[in-house]
This record gives structure tokens, C-alpha cells and sequence, in this order.
């Protein structure tokens, strides 16, 4: 991957270490450009110049140039990220992105992002609203949502109360507390932890499920969908649902994501996530029967047979991506 030139940017004297919880890193200045999301322009974006890394982009592919944060707000006090810039230069009639994860990795596709508008197509009910949560210290900026209840086999896990859970398309698991992934996995026959490897070895086969609620609607993991091969560790079986040493955090990753078409919602002091069950019928990628047209400001989501209250034609960017970790970055 060739490097960013700053070539037309404007220098910040600001600058950032941003380190991810694989253990890489990168580092340099904050400068200001105009960059392009999926065909969607954003000028004077702020952007991290990376002149000193621990990254490996290139397994994304030759076209990926950087790492977008798909953040409301930044918890760096001298940043301002990409939906920030959105929100307040008004670039889109429907301040939403939404999420759709395909249900298998095949032929190098792992779903979309739709900026702008709400593909009704991909989904089945009615999307279910959870404010983002506040008050945690650690969660400025991030997608924490409240859930209500977690479940092992449709069974409440014990001693599980109303917490945060971070929705992350860039984490490839269901990261618990040592404790909840205990309970859970207690109430799967066969199941062991590892101490070597801190994870549970699950018997390859099952028919325990995953469960979790938001506002009293419970959404279910199946087995095969939180249970994955060791690969190189070990030809043992491993539960998805797992510990992270030294973060006592809730995270749902892509075994979740890939249940539920996922909208974010980032208008500004009514952040939210509507979520819903995906449609199984249509797999596909891409926009098509795209409806309930935007609604301008994005406060109020239009159902199925909504038409825009804007004059302006439906302003809306769609784009395929093959990891959902990165989202390509183009600087102009």
C-alpha cells in the first residue's frame, strides 16, 4: 500500500497514538483533507497522517489506503471523525449508516455499508430502537447500547444484569467478562476452558444458542455461528463467546452482526441502533429495492412505504466491503 502524501492537506499541531486491541498500532500527525467514502466527498476531514505503524493493511487488498472510525463523536478532544464532519456539514438527508454483514465469507465479500438510507429489503419487522447508552466513562464516541437480557439456549445466563454492549464490526467474536463467559458456557455439555489459550473448547457440534434482548426483543445466535475451528492453535473446536483477559467489557462482533441489519443512527444528542433480524431470502449485495427515502435532519425513520420529505433528490452512498474491520479511504 503506498503511503498518504500530504499533498493539499492542512497541518494540525495536533497529533495521535492510536493503538487496537490486537496490539497493533499507528502513529503521527493530524492533518486536515478532503477524503471519499464510497463515492461520498468529505472536505476538510480530519485525518491521522500514519508516518509510524505496527499495520498490516495490505491483507485487505491493494485498494484499501486506510482505516475509517465510524464514531458519533471522537474521545480525543482535538479530532473530529468522519460523521461529525457528515452531521454538521449536512452532507446527507438521513444522518444513518446502515450494516449488512452476508452470512458466510464467500468469494471474499463481507457485506455492505449504506450511508444515507435504510435498503428495507435486507431486513424482516420492524427495526427496534436503543438509544445509546451514557454515563460510561469509557464509551465516549463508541456504540454502546443497554441490553436488557443475555441468554444460553433461551435459558437467562446467571448473574447477568442490564449492561452496555458495544456493537463492532471490526471484532470476529463475542467478547464477555471472565464471569458471564463461565456462567454461559456452563450450561453447554462438554464445554472446557483453557487456560493455556484462555478460550472454551466447545464440542464441534451442537444446538446451544446465543442469545441476547434490546427493549424486551430477544435476537439468537445459532451454534454454528459462535462456534469456529481452532486453526492453527488446535483442532479442538472454540466458543466465539469469549473472556478477554484484562478487559471486563461487553462486545458484539460479527457472530451477532451477522443476525440483524443494523442501523446507526448519529443525529446528533439522539444518537441511536435500530436493529432487526436479516432477510434470509434475499443474501445479496448491494441496494436494489432500496426504499423509505431519507427523511432530512435523519431525527425521524420513514417506513417501508415512506416517501422523502425533502425536495432534494435522496442523498445516499452505497459501497461493498470485503473485511469489516477497514473501509476504503480514498484521499483527493
Amino acid at each position: 500500500m503506498d503511503h498518504y502524501t500530504c499533498t493539499s492537506c492542512t497541518k494540525t499541531p495536533y497529533s495521535h497514538n492510536i493503538t487496537y486491541g490486537d496490539g497493533t498500532w499507528g502513529a503521527g500527525p493530524i492533518v486536515d483533507d478532503t477524503v471519499s467514502i464510497g463515492g461520498l466527498v468529505i472536505k476538510n476531514q480530519q485525518i491521522l497522517d500514519v508516518t509510524m505503524s505496527a499495520l498490516n493493511l495490505s491483507s485487505y487488498g491493494s485498494h484499501v489506503s486506510g482505516l475509517v472510525g465510524l464514531m458519533p463523536l471522537s474521545p480525543l478532544q482535538n479530532a473530529v471523525p468522519p460523521l461529525q464532519t457528515i452531521y454538521e456539514d449536512k452532507l446527507l438527508d438521513m444522518n444513518v449508516f446502515s450494516v449488512y454483514l452476508t452470512s458466510s465469507l464467500t468469494a471474499g465479500e463481507g457485506g455492505s455499508f449504506l450511508f444515507g438510507g435504510i435498503d428495507y429489503t435486507k431486513f424482516s419487522g420492524k427495526l427496534n430502537y436503543v438509544s445509546v447508552a451514557t454515563g460510561i466513562s469509557s464509551s465516549k464516541g463508541m456504540w454502546y447500547v443497554n441490553a436488557d437480557g443475555a441468554y444460553v439456549s433461551g435459558v437467562a445466563v446467571p448473574g447477568y444484569i442490564t449492561s452496555p454492549w458495544l456493537f463492532d464490526t471490526g471484532t470476529s467474536f463475542i467478547a464477555v467478562p471472565s464471569d458471564f463467559a463461565q456462567a454461559f458456557h456452563a450450561n453447554i455439555t462438554g464445554a472446557t476452558y483453557s487456560a493455556d489459550y484462555q478460550v472454551y473448547f466447545v464440542p464441534c457440534k451442537g444446538d446451544a444458542t446465543f442469545g441476547i434482548s434490546f427493549n424486551g426483543i430477544k435476537y439468537e445466535v445459532p451454534y454454528t455461528d459462535f462456534v469456529g475451528t481452532g486453526g492453527s492453535m488446535t483442532s479442538e473446536c472454540v466458543s466465539l463467546v469469549m473472556p478477554l483477559s484484562g478487559y471486563e467489557m461487553y462486545i458484539l462482533g460479527d457472530p451477532f452482526l451477522r443476525q440483524v441489519y443494523a442501523v446507526y443512527d448519529f443525529t446528533a444528542g439522539a444518537s441511536r441502533i435500530g436493529i432487526a433480524p436479516v432477510n434470509v431470502s434475499n443474501p445479496s449485495l448491494g441496494t436494489e429495492g432500496l426504499s423509505g427515502g431519507p427523511v432530512a435532519g435523519g431525527s425521524t425513520i420513514g417506513n417501508d412505504t415512506a416517501s422523502s420529505s425533502s425536495s432534494n433528490s435522496a442523498s445516499f452512498w452505497a459501497m461493498t466491503v470485503l473485511a469489516m474491520a477497514a473501509i476504503a479511504l480514498t484521499v483527493l
